[in-house]
């Protein structure tokens, strides 16, 4: 985060660290993979030593770590419309993807500026990691004249089969200025959407963003799936409305919780219009 407020837009670690004195936990190991999940790099280093000859553990020692991994993997990649979304604001703005507070609408708010351990990717989303060992419920401090709806865990869904996120509004819109308890078990990432935004992202099934030629049947590219973009959208439980752009010129309103705008002038896919697919938290699923 003080690397974002020096100007760097770019941030990350090496998931899991290079040397140690004793390896790394899977509980760390996790949290470590949650963390860079929503960082502005997503990386891990294969080597690795510890200073005292103990052995390299990873992540893919066990099939619940190869598990969580292949979950905030296929977040982050599906994210991807979303964060290059960020990026393009980054060239233009200086903002960087992972956010202090200070540098949000509530630079006033002196609980929000003396977070340590939260920041928000990009504009919509407050991540709250979790970095204490053994803790399972995390505290998580909602800023000032924003609500929020949680995006993981809670009532939404993951399905380990493709990917996918079914989104829920789970409690429902929480109002900003106060703290709020978050379950938090190992499989979780404690991860809010702003009230009234629209996050684009990547159809579920994609792996990779690499163009290759497609020569496994178990590998689907983000250019095999050009012709769609997904839309998590978090309408206000006021006047259920919600918003959000992408920056090849998508565009998603939402009014009164079901009607839409919809605008994609940059006609990917070939030429052909794309399928915008839409869940609406606490709605399911439109295709338009």
């Amino acid at each position: 985060l003080t690397a974002g407020l020096s100007g760097v837009p770019f941030v990350g670690s090496d998931i899991g660290g290079f040397v140690w004195v004793d390896p790394p936990s899977l509980e760390l190991w996790v949290r470590w993979v949650q963390v860079c999940a929503v960082s502005g790099i997503m990386r891990m280093q294969t080597g690795g030593t510890s200073l005292i000859g103990k052995p390299k553990t990873h992540v893919h020692d066990t099939r619940l770590g190869t598990s969580l991994y292949r979950r905030y993997a296929k977040l982050r990649t599906q994210l991807f419309p979303y964060l290059y979304t960020a990026s393009h604001e980054s060239q233009r703005t200086g903002l960087p993807l992972t956010r202090h507070h200070l540098l949000g609408a509530w630079w006033r708010d002196q609980a929000a500026v003396s977070q340590e351990h939260q920041f928000t990717l990009g504009a919509d989303l407050l991540c709250a990691p979790v970095v204490h060992r053994g803790r399972f419920v995390q505290d998580v401090y909602l800023p000032k004249n924003t609500s929020w709806f949680e995006l993981l865990g809670g009532r939404s869904r993951y399905e380990e089969r493709d990917g996918r996120l079914r989104i829920s509004a789970g409690r429902g819109e929480l109002g900003g200025g106060r703290t709020v308890d978050v379950e938090a078990p190992l499989e979780v990432l404690p991860l809010m959407a702003r009230a009234g935004s629209a996050i684009p992202t990547l159809a579920p099934d994609v792996d990779t963003l690499n163009d290759f030629d497609g020569t496994s049947a178990n590998v689907t590219t983000m250019g095999q799936r050009a012709g769609e973009l997904h839309w998590w959208a978090f309408p206000t439980e006021a006047g259920g409305d919600a918003a959000g752009e992408a920056w090849d010129g998508a565009h998603l309103e939402v009014t009164g919780g079901r009607q839409m705008s919809l605008q994609d002038s940059n006609n990917a896919g070939g030429g052909v219009p794309r399928q915008f697919v839409v869940q609406l938290a606490g709605l399911g699923h439109l295709g338009v």
